[in-house]
């Protein structure tokens, strides 16, 4: 086959006239699918897709009011969301703990989260992150300076760090 049409590639895109992969392809292909009763398994082999491709923000433009993202809502429902709306996106699981059900959260897997960075930094949602909303604050009442513990902390901390 590769020597009567030159090539595989130009077989499928000149003969069956197939669009080659691109960016903007598979960009179109998720707003239309995500437009239409999309499956949650669609949806994220999309975005791996688009990922792929190392998308920047001007890339993903046309995305930014498309319902694509599947939200777990604090009421226990399921709700398509786009990147203009208010969710948290879990990357700790133990803040995942701590928020489910009292919070609209991105229905991906903390490994989905990871490998779908790319899409969610183009959307600018880097914000959204739990990592990013959540302050940690600790106190202590009552305490005591005990300058024994102190001296024995610190030589442990010194031979765990040599």
């Amino acid at each position: 086959m590769q020597d009567q049409y030159g090539s595989l590639e130009s077989f499928f895109t000149g003969v069956l006239k197939i669009e080659a992969p691109s960016l903007e392809l598979h960009v179109k292909g998720l707003k239309q699918a995500a437009s239409s009763s999309p499956t949650f398994d669609d949806i994220k082999q999309r975005i791996r897709n688009i990922c792929q491709f190392g998308p920047k923000e001007e890339d993903l433009d046309d995305l930014l009011d498309c319902n694509c993202l599947p939200v777990n809502c604090a009421d226990g429902s399921l709700a398509w969301m786009s990147s203009e709306d208010d969710f948290a996106i879990d990357d700790r699981r133990e803040y995942l703990e701590l928020f489910r059900d009292k919070i609209d959260i991105l229905r991906f897997s903390l490994e989905e989260v990871h490998e779908f960075k790319p899409f969610l930094m183009g959307l600018g949602l880097e914000y959204q992150y739990l990592s990013k909303l959540v302050v940690l604050n600790t106190s202590a009442e009552g305490g005591e300076m005990n300058e024994l513990l102190t001296v024995n902390l610190r030589r442990k901390a010194y031979a765990i760090c040599r």
